[in-house]
Protein backbone atom coordinates (compact mmCIF):
# COMPACT_ATOMS: atom_id res chain seq x y z
CA UNK A 1 0.00 0.00 0.00
CA UNK A 2 2.98 2.95 0.95
CA UNK A 3 4.61 2.10 -2.96
CA UNK A 4 0.64 2.44 -4.22
CA UNK A 5 0.79 5.72 -2.36
CA UNK A 6 4.20 6.83 -3.23
CA UNK A 7 3.15 6.30 -7.10
CA UNK A 8 0.20 8.03 -6.79
CA UNK A 9 1.87 11.09 -5.01
CA UNK A 10 4.52 11.03 -7.49
CA UNK A 11 1.59 10.62 -10.43
CA UNK A 12 -0.68 13.51 -9.64
CA UNK A 13 2.40 16.03 -10.31
CA UNK A 14 3.45 14.23 -12.92
CA UNK A 15 0.69 14.30 -14.99
CA UNK A 16 0.17 17.94 -14.22
CA UNK A 17 3.85 18.77 -16.05
CA UNK A 18 3.03 16.15 -18.26
CA UNK A 19 -0.13 18.26 -19.65
CA UNK A 20 2.08 21.84 -19.63
CA UNK A 21 5.05 20.22 -21.09
CA UNK A 22 1.87 19.40 -24.20
CA UNK A 23 0.72 22.70 -24.38
CA UNK A 24 4.01 24.46 -23.96
CA UNK A 25 5.81 22.07 -26.78
CA UNK A 26 2.87 20.87 -28.59
CA UNK A 27 4.76 22.02 -31.69
CA UNK A 28 7.74 19.50 -30.79
CA UNK A 29 7.83 15.87 -31.30
CA UNK A 30 9.90 14.90 -28.54
CA UNK A 31 10.43 11.39 -26.84
CA UNK A 32 8.51 10.10 -23.67
CA UNK A 33 11.10 9.56 -21.61
CA UNK A 34 12.30 13.41 -22.07
CA UNK A 35 8.82 14.89 -21.84
CA UNK A 36 7.79 12.62 -18.59
CA UNK A 37 11.91 14.09 -17.12
CA UNK A 38 10.74 17.24 -17.65
CA UNK A 39 6.92 16.91 -16.44
CA UNK A 40 8.69 16.30 -13.25
CA UNK A 41 10.03 19.32 -12.65
CA UNK A 42 6.92 21.22 -14.27
CA UNK A 43 4.42 19.62 -11.88
CA UNK A 44 6.41 19.46 -8.39
CA UNK A 45 6.51 23.14 -9.47
CA UNK A 46 3.15 24.27 -10.34
CA UNK A 47 1.74 21.52 -7.54
CA UNK A 48 3.51 23.68 -4.51
CA UNK A 49 2.79 26.85 -5.96
CA UNK A 50 -1.10 25.49 -5.81
CA UNK A 51 -0.73 24.52 -2.39
CA UNK A 52 0.65 28.11 -1.55
CA UNK A 53 -2.37 29.75 -3.34
CA UNK A 54 -4.51 27.35 -1.50
CA UNK A 55 -3.54 28.95 1.85
CA UNK A 56 -4.21 32.51 0.32
CA UNK A 57 -7.61 31.07 0.29
CA UNK A 58 -7.66 30.03 3.50
CA UNK A 59 -8.44 26.40 2.43
CA UNK A 60 -7.17 24.07 4.55
CA UNK A 61 -4.71 20.90 2.77
CA UNK A 62 -6.15 17.85 1.58
CA UNK A 63 -5.64 15.45 -0.96
CA UNK A 64 -9.27 16.19 -2.74
CA UNK A 65 -8.53 19.69 -2.19
CA UNK A 66 -5.00 19.44 -4.44
CA UNK A 67 -5.24 16.65 -6.10
CA UNK A 68 -8.49 16.82 -8.24
CA UNK A 69 -8.19 20.57 -8.83
CA UNK A 70 -5.16 19.49 -10.45
CA UNK A 71 -6.12 16.66 -12.62
CA UNK A 72 -9.34 18.85 -13.74
CA UNK A 73 -6.58 21.65 -15.06
CA UNK A 74 -4.63 18.83 -16.34
CA UNK A 75 -7.02 17.23 -18.97
CA UNK A 76 -8.37 20.74 -19.67
CA UNK A 77 -4.85 21.83 -20.44
CA UNK A 78 -4.53 18.35 -22.31
CA UNK A 79 -7.80 19.02 -24.49
CA UNK A 80 -6.51 22.34 -25.38
CA UNK A 81 -2.98 21.47 -26.13
CA UNK A 82 -4.76 18.72 -28.72
CA UNK A 83 -6.95 21.46 -30.56
CA UNK A 84 -3.97 23.81 -31.16
CA UNK A 85 -1.52 21.45 -31.72
CA UNK A 86 -0.52 21.62 -35.83
CA UNK A 87 2.74 19.78 -36.55
CA UNK A 88 4.96 21.95 -38.36
CA UNK A 89 7.87 19.82 -40.09
CA UNK A 90 10.25 23.47 -39.07
CA UNK A 91 10.14 21.52 -35.39
CA UNK A 92 10.24 17.82 -35.95
CA UNK A 93 13.34 16.48 -33.94
CA UNK A 94 14.89 14.39 -36.85
CA UNK A 95 18.37 13.59 -37.81
CA UNK A 96 20.53 15.90 -39.48
CA UNK A 97 23.92 14.11 -40.33
CA UNK A 98 24.92 10.22 -40.72
CA UNK A 99 26.26 8.09 -38.69
CA UNK A 100 30.27 8.46 -38.28
CA UNK A 101 32.63 5.56 -38.69
CA UNK A 102 33.61 5.93 -34.98
CA UNK A 103 29.46 5.87 -34.04
CA UNK A 104 29.64 2.03 -35.31
CA UNK A 105 29.20 -0.11 -32.59
CA UNK A 106 31.92 -3.05 -31.74
CA UNK A 107 31.66 -5.24 -29.04
CA UNK A 108 33.88 -3.08 -27.03
CA UNK A 109 31.51 -0.06 -27.26
CA UNK A 110 28.43 -2.36 -26.26
CA UNK A 111 30.60 -3.38 -23.22
CA UNK A 112 31.28 0.15 -22.43
CA UNK A 113 27.62 1.16 -22.55
CA UNK A 114 26.94 -1.65 -20.60
CA UNK A 115 29.16 -1.15 -17.73
CA UNK A 116 28.27 2.40 -17.78
CA UNK A 117 24.07 1.29 -17.49
CA UNK A 118 24.94 -0.70 -14.63
CA UNK A 119 26.95 2.02 -12.94
CA UNK A 120 24.50 4.33 -13.39
CA UNK A 121 21.70 2.06 -12.17
CA UNK A 122 23.13 1.08 -9.27
CA UNK A 123 23.92 4.98 -8.02
CA UNK A 124 20.21 5.40 -8.74
CA UNK A 125 18.83 2.28 -7.32
CA UNK A 126 21.46 3.14 -3.71
CA UNK A 127 19.79 7.09 -3.84
CA UNK A 128 16.41 5.33 -3.69
CA UNK A 129 17.09 3.02 -1.27
CA UNK A 130 18.50 5.48 1.08
CA UNK A 131 15.60 7.78 0.63
CA UNK A 132 13.24 6.21 1.53
CA UNK A 133 15.19 3.71 4.26
CA UNK A 134 17.31 6.34 6.05
CA UNK A 135 14.83 8.91 7.86
CA UNK A 136 15.65 12.22 7.90
CA UNK A 137 18.68 13.23 9.88
CA UNK A 138 20.47 16.16 8.77
CA UNK A 139 20.52 19.56 10.38
CA UNK A 140 18.65 21.73 8.41
CA UNK A 141 15.91 19.42 7.22
CA UNK A 142 15.25 18.89 10.79
CA UNK A 143 15.34 21.88 11.70
CA UNK A 144 13.50 23.98 8.60
CA UNK A 145 12.82 21.70 5.59
CA UNK A 146 10.59 18.52 7.03
CA UNK A 147 10.19 20.30 10.10
CA UNK A 148 7.75 22.77 8.33
CA UNK A 149 6.33 20.05 6.13
CA UNK A 150 5.17 18.23 9.35
CA UNK A 151 3.86 21.38 10.92
CA UNK A 152 1.97 21.86 7.30
CA UNK A 153 1.04 18.39 7.37
CA UNK A 154 -0.64 18.27 11.05
CA UNK A 155 -2.28 21.68 10.53
CA UNK A 156 -3.51 21.96 7.29
CA UNK A 157 -1.42 25.75 6.67
CA UNK A 158 0.84 27.51 6.66
CA UNK A 159 0.49 27.63 10.47
CA UNK A 160 2.29 30.28 11.67
CA UNK A 161 5.07 30.19 9.24
CA UNK A 162 5.89 33.91 9.53
CA UNK A 163 6.76 33.09 13.34
CA UNK A 164 8.22 30.23 12.63
CA UNK A 165 11.87 30.08 13.28
CA UNK A 166 14.30 29.30 11.91
CA UNK A 167 14.25 31.06 8.59
CA UNK A 168 10.56 31.33 8.14
CA UNK A 169 11.15 33.97 4.75
CA UNK A 170 13.01 30.83 2.76
CA UNK A 171 10.64 28.99 -0.29
CA UNK A 172 7.88 26.52 0.57
CA UNK A 173 8.60 24.22 -2.77
CA UNK A 174 10.16 21.29 -0.67
CA UNK A 175 8.67 21.85 2.58
CA UNK A 176 5.06 21.74 0.30
CA UNK A 177 5.82 19.14 -1.78
CA UNK A 178 6.62 16.65 1.32
CA UNK A 179 3.16 17.70 3.09
CA UNK A 180 1.69 16.65 -0.27
CA UNK A 181 3.67 13.12 -0.12
CA UNK A 182 2.56 12.93 3.69
CA UNK A 183 -1.21 13.44 3.02
CA UNK A 184 -1.39 11.14 0.01
CA UNK A 185 0.10 8.36 2.38
CA UNK A 186 -2.41 9.81 5.06
CA UNK A 187 0.50 9.57 7.68
CA UNK A 188 3.66 11.51 8.21
CA UNK A 189 7.12 9.39 7.51
CA UNK A 190 10.21 10.89 8.22
CA UNK A 191 11.36 8.07 5.18
CA UNK A 192 8.86 8.23 2.40
CA UNK A 193 8.51 11.95 2.03
CA UNK A 194 11.85 11.78 0.87
CA UNK A 195 10.66 10.26 -2.22
CA UNK A 196 10.65 13.73 -3.88
CA UNK A 197 14.36 14.23 -4.01
CA UNK A 198 15.63 10.71 -5.81
CA UNK A 199 12.73 11.13 -8.56
CA UNK A 200 14.58 14.95 -9.34
CA UNK A 201 17.85 13.04 -9.88
CA UNK A 202 16.48 10.29 -12.22
CA UNK A 203 14.70 13.24 -13.72
CA UNK A 204 17.76 15.03 -14.12
CA UNK A 205 19.90 12.20 -15.18
CA UNK A 206 17.54 11.61 -18.30
CA UNK A 207 17.55 15.14 -19.15
CA UNK A 208 21.30 15.59 -19.08
CA UNK A 209 21.95 12.03 -21.08
CA UNK A 210 19.31 13.22 -23.95
CA UNK A 211 21.21 16.71 -23.39
CA UNK A 212 24.59 15.27 -24.30
CA UNK A 213 23.04 12.89 -26.91
CA UNK A 214 21.81 15.68 -28.93
CA UNK A 215 25.59 16.62 -29.41
CA UNK A 216 27.43 13.79 -29.33
CA UNK A 217 26.68 10.05 -29.16
CA UNK A 218 24.76 7.48 -26.77
CA UNK A 219 28.37 5.80 -25.23
CA UNK A 220 29.57 9.34 -24.41
CA UNK A 221 26.07 11.08 -23.48
CA UNK A 222 25.79 7.61 -20.69
CA UNK A 223 29.84 8.27 -19.54
CA UNK A 224 28.77 12.14 -18.78
CA UNK A 225 25.75 10.83 -16.62
CA UNK A 226 28.38 8.23 -14.79
CA UNK A 227 30.06 11.48 -14.18
CA UNK A 228 27.49 13.36 -12.61
CA UNK A 229 26.85 10.61 -10.35
CA UNK A 230 30.10 10.01 -9.45
CA UNK A 231 29.85 12.96 -7.18
CA UNK A 232 29.63 11.77 -3.29
CA UNK A 233 28.37 15.22 -2.72
CA UNK A 234 25.34 15.04 -4.98
CA UNK A 235 24.90 11.25 -4.31
CA UNK A 236 24.19 12.39 -0.71
CA UNK A 237 22.00 15.31 -1.40
CA UNK A 238 20.00 13.20 -3.68
CA UNK A 239 18.88 11.43 -0.05
CA UNK A 240 18.31 13.86 2.36
CA UNK A 241 15.59 16.52 2.67
CA UNK A 242 17.89 19.36 1.50
CA UNK A 243 17.19 22.39 -1.06
CA UNK A 244 20.40 22.23 -2.72
CA UNK A 245 19.99 19.35 -4.93
CA UNK A 246 16.27 20.69 -6.10
CA UNK A 247 17.92 23.86 -6.74
CA UNK A 248 20.86 22.23 -9.14
CA UNK A 249 17.67 20.02 -11.05
CA UNK A 250 16.10 22.97 -11.62
CA UNK A 251 19.09 26.09 -12.63
CA UNK A 252 21.17 23.43 -14.52
CA UNK A 253 18.05 21.60 -16.28
CA UNK A 254 17.19 25.39 -17.53
CA UNK A 255 20.91 26.05 -18.85
CA UNK A 256 20.38 22.59 -20.88
CA UNK A 257 17.06 23.78 -22.25
CA UNK A 258 18.42 27.17 -23.17
CA UNK A 259 21.34 25.71 -25.29
CA UNK A 260 19.04 23.49 -26.88
CA UNK A 261 17.26 26.16 -27.91
CA UNK A 262 20.13 28.24 -29.28
CA UNK A 263 20.56 25.50 -31.97
CA UNK A 264 17.30 24.61 -32.90
CA UNK A 265 15.58 27.93 -31.94
CA UNK A 266 12.33 26.29 -31.01
CA UNK A 267 10.70 28.99 -28.32
CA UNK A 268 9.00 26.10 -26.38
CA UNK A 269 12.36 25.09 -24.90
CA UNK A 270 12.81 28.93 -23.94
CA UNK A 271 9.42 29.14 -22.19
CA UNK A 272 9.97 25.73 -20.41
CA UNK A 273 13.35 27.14 -19.62
CA UNK A 274 11.68 30.29 -17.50
CA UNK A 275 9.07 27.53 -15.95
CA UNK A 276 12.40 26.03 -14.50
CA UNK A 277 13.82 29.19 -13.48
CA UNK A 278 10.68 29.71 -11.84
CA UNK A 279 10.39 27.29 -10.33
CA UNK A 280 14.18 27.02 -8.59
CA UNK A 281 13.69 30.36 -7.36
CA UNK A 282 10.84 28.84 -4.85
CA UNK A 283 13.00 26.16 -4.01
CA UNK A 284 16.04 28.17 -2.61
CA UNK A 285 17.10 32.18 -1.80
CA UNK A 286 19.87 31.56 -4.18
CA UNK A 287 17.24 31.23 -6.96
CA UNK A 288 16.31 34.05 -7.59
CA UNK A 289 19.77 35.31 -8.44
CA UNK A 290 20.27 32.56 -10.37
CA UNK A 291 17.57 33.72 -12.49
CA UNK A 292 19.50 36.86 -13.67
CA UNK A 293 22.80 34.27 -14.63
CA UNK A 294 20.30 32.71 -16.94
CA UNK A 295 19.18 35.63 -18.37
CA UNK A 296 22.83 36.86 -18.49
CA UNK A 297 23.55 33.44 -20.36
CA UNK A 298 20.91 33.44 -22.94
CA UNK A 299 21.82 37.29 -23.56
CA UNK A 300 25.06 36.57 -24.45
CA UNK A 301 23.66 33.55 -26.33
CA UNK A 302 21.77 36.25 -28.39
CA UNK A 303 24.57 38.34 -29.36
CA UNK A 304 25.53 35.62 -30.75
CA UNK A 305 23.45 35.53 -33.19
CA UNK A 306 24.45 37.95 -35.59
CA UNK A 307 21.56 37.27 -38.35
CA UNK A 308 18.76 37.72 -36.02
CA UNK A 309 17.09 40.90 -35.82
CA UNK A 310 16.64 43.07 -32.71
CA UNK A 311 13.36 42.79 -32.05
CA UNK A 312 13.23 39.22 -32.59
CA UNK A 313 15.98 39.29 -29.96
CA UNK A 314 13.69 41.00 -27.42
CA UNK A 315 10.70 38.82 -28.13
CA UNK A 316 12.55 35.61 -27.42
CA UNK A 317 14.46 37.49 -24.00
CA UNK A 318 10.89 37.81 -22.68
CA UNK A 319 10.03 34.47 -23.69
CA UNK A 320 12.03 32.94 -21.20
CA UNK A 321 11.76 36.29 -18.82
CA UNK A 322 8.59 36.70 -18.43
CA UNK A 323 7.26 33.34 -16.54
CA UNK A 324 10.61 33.05 -15.23
CA UNK A 325 10.18 36.40 -12.87
CA UNK A 326 6.88 36.33 -12.90
CA UNK A 327 6.99 32.30 -11.12
CA UNK A 328 10.16 34.38 -8.89
CA UNK A 329 7.30 37.22 -7.59
CA UNK A 330 5.01 35.30 -6.26
CA UNK A 331 6.61 33.60 -3.17
CA UNK A 332 8.08 37.14 -2.67
CA UNK A 333 5.42 39.58 -3.28
CA UNK A 334 3.54 37.06 -0.39
CA UNK A 335 6.16 37.57 1.85
CA UNK A 336 5.96 41.40 1.33
CA UNK A 337 2.31 41.50 1.88
CA UNK A 338 2.53 38.77 4.97
CA UNK A 339 5.70 41.09 6.54
CA UNK A 340 7.86 38.19 6.47
CA UNK A 341 11.54 38.97 8.40
CA UNK A 342 13.95 39.22 5.41
CA UNK A 343 17.67 37.59 5.99
CA UNK A 344 20.11 40.67 5.69
CA UNK A 345 23.48 40.21 3.26
CA UNK A 346 25.64 43.51 4.42
CA UNK A 347 27.51 45.13 2.05
CA UNK A 348 30.90 45.35 2.77
CA UNK A 349 33.05 47.98 0.51
CA UNK A 350 36.35 48.71 0.91
CA UNK A 351 39.73 48.47 0.04
CA UNK A 352 40.34 46.32 2.76
CA UNK A 353 37.91 43.60 1.52
CA UNK A 354 40.89 42.25 -1.40
CA UNK A 355 42.96 40.67 1.53
CA UNK A 356 39.92 38.25 1.40
CA UNK A 357 41.32 37.13 -1.73
CA UNK A 358 43.59 34.72 -0.45
CA UNK A 359 41.49 32.69 1.95
CA UNK A 360 38.31 32.52 -1.13
CA UNK A 361 40.58 31.24 -3.38
CA UNK A 362 41.69 28.49 -0.60
CA UNK A 363 37.99 28.01 0.42
CA UNK A 364 37.40 26.89 -3.61
CA UNK A 365 40.07 24.82 -3.79
CA UNK A 366 39.89 22.83 -0.89
CA UNK A 367 36.32 22.06 -1.83
CA UNK A 368 36.54 21.39 -5.23
CA UNK A 369 40.15 19.77 -5.76
CA UNK A 370 41.01 17.90 -2.10
CA UNK A 371 37.73 17.61 -0.28
CA UNK A 372 36.52 14.26 -2.25
CA UNK A 373 33.15 15.90 -2.93
CA UNK A 374 33.35 15.62 -6.36
CA UNK A 375 35.65 12.73 -7.56
CA UNK A 376 38.10 14.18 -9.61
CA UNK A 377 35.63 16.16 -12.02
CA UNK A 378 37.08 19.41 -11.61
CA UNK A 379 40.20 17.61 -12.50
CA UNK A 380 39.65 16.66 -15.65
CA UNK A 381 38.09 19.64 -16.40
CA UNK A 382 41.06 21.64 -15.78
CA UNK A 383 42.90 19.33 -18.36
CA UNK A 384 39.65 19.64 -20.57
CA UNK A 385 39.80 23.40 -20.90
CA UNK A 386 43.70 23.15 -21.35
CA UNK A 387 44.16 20.17 -23.76
CA UNK A 388 41.21 21.58 -26.00
CA UNK A 389 41.21 25.24 -25.78
CA UNK A 390 41.21 25.68 -29.17
CA UNK A 391 37.98 23.63 -29.62
CA UNK A 392 35.64 26.16 -27.11
CA UNK A 393 35.32 29.03 -29.84
CA UNK A 394 34.23 26.30 -32.12
CA UNK A 395 31.75 24.19 -30.27
CA UNK A 396 29.44 26.98 -28.95
CA UNK A 397 27.15 24.74 -26.85
CA UNK A 398 31.03 24.32 -24.95
CA UNK A 399 32.08 27.89 -24.98
CA UNK A 400 27.87 28.67 -23.50
CA UNK A 401 28.00 26.23 -20.86
CA UNK A 402 31.55 27.80 -20.13
CA UNK A 403 30.26 31.08 -19.56
CA UNK A 404 27.63 29.94 -17.30
CA UNK A 405 30.28 27.99 -14.89
CA UNK A 406 31.88 31.56 -14.80
CA UNK A 407 29.20 33.75 -13.85
CA UNK A 408 28.29 31.15 -11.07
CA UNK A 409 31.87 31.62 -9.75
CA UNK A 410 31.88 35.50 -10.32
CA UNK A 411 28.79 35.48 -8.05
CA UNK A 412 30.42 33.68 -5.03
CA UNK A 413 33.62 35.69 -5.86
CA UNK A 414 31.98 38.87 -5.56
CA UNK A 415 29.28 38.16 -2.30
CA UNK A 416 32.55 36.27 -1.03
CA UNK A 417 34.87 39.57 -1.22
CA UNK A 418 32.07 42.28 -1.17
CA UNK A 419 29.36 41.28 1.23
CA UNK A 420 28.65 39.64 4.75
CA UNK A 421 28.65 36.30 3.09
CA UNK A 422 32.36 35.53 3.46
CA UNK A 423 32.03 34.36 6.49
CA UNK A 424 29.88 31.24 4.82
CA UNK A 425 31.97 31.20 1.63
CA UNK A 426 35.58 31.46 3.07
CA UNK A 427 35.41 32.38 6.48
CA UNK A 428 34.74 30.33 9.93
CA UNK A 429 31.49 29.30 8.90
CA UNK A 430 31.85 27.44 5.29
CA UNK A 431 32.60 23.92 6.17
CA UNK A 432 29.42 23.03 4.39
CA UNK A 433 28.35 26.02 2.88
CA UNK A 434 30.66 26.17 0.07
CA UNK A 435 30.02 22.72 -1.17
CA UNK A 436 26.45 22.90 -1.30
CA UNK A 437 26.64 26.39 -3.51
CA UNK A 438 29.20 24.28 -6.10
CA UNK A 439 26.69 21.64 -5.87
CA UNK A 440 23.69 24.56 -7.72
CA UNK A 441 25.90 24.45 -10.66
CA UNK A 442 28.02 21.44 -10.12
CA UNK A 443 26.41 19.39 -13.13
CA UNK A 444 28.09 21.70 -15.77
CA UNK A 445 31.43 20.41 -15.31
CA UNK A 446 30.88 17.27 -16.32
CA UNK A 447 28.55 18.42 -18.90
CA UNK A 448 31.49 20.66 -20.37
CA UNK A 449 34.21 17.69 -19.47
CA UNK A 450 31.96 15.60 -22.33
CA UNK A 451 31.64 18.19 -25.06
CA UNK A 452 35.42 19.07 -24.86
CA UNK A 453 36.39 16.05 -25.18
CA UNK A 454 33.98 14.13 -27.83
CA UNK A 455 36.29 13.28 -30.78
CA UNK A 456 34.24 13.89 -33.72
CA UNK A 457 32.57 17.28 -34.90
CA UNK A 458 29.21 17.86 -32.67
CA UNK A 459 26.69 17.75 -34.81
CA UNK A 460 23.52 18.84 -33.11
CA UNK A 461 20.89 16.55 -33.73
CA UNK A 462 17.81 17.12 -31.88
CA UNK A 463 16.98 12.88 -33.09
CA UNK A 464 18.06 12.28 -29.86
CA UNK A 465 15.28 13.67 -27.78
CA UNK A 466 13.03 11.26 -30.20
CA UNK A 467 14.16 8.11 -30.06
CA UNK A 468 11.80 6.36 -32.57
CA UNK A 469 12.94 8.51 -35.61
CA UNK A 470 16.76 7.73 -34.54
CA UNK A 471 18.01 5.73 -37.10
CA UNK A 472 21.63 5.77 -36.69
CA UNK A 473 23.82 3.13 -36.21
CA UNK A 474 25.96 3.15 -33.33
Amino acid sequence: MILIGLAAAIAVPMITGFALSLLIMRQCTIGKSFRLALAYGLGMGVLAHWMLFLDILKIKFSVIGIGVPLLVFSAVIIIIAGLLRRRDPSFAMTDEKPATPSEVSTYLDSAISIALCFYIAYYLFYIFWRAINVPVEAWDSLSSVAFKAKVFFYEGWLYHLKDMPPHPSYPLQLPLSMTWIALVLGKWSDQYIQIIYPCATLSFVVIAYFFLKTFTGRRWALFGVAMILSSNELVHHSAIAYRDQFLMYYTVTAIMLIILWSFKDDDALLLTAGFFAGFGSFTKLEGTPYIVILAFTLAFILRHKKETPVKEKIIKFLKFSIPAFLICSVFHIYKIAGGFPERENALELGIGNLSRIPAIFSSFWTDLFISGNWNIIWFLLVISLAVNIGKIGKRLEAKYLLFALAMFFGLYFGLSCFTSEFVWIAGEKSSTTISRLILHFFPLAPLLIVLLNYPEASRVSMSSLNPKKDTRTR
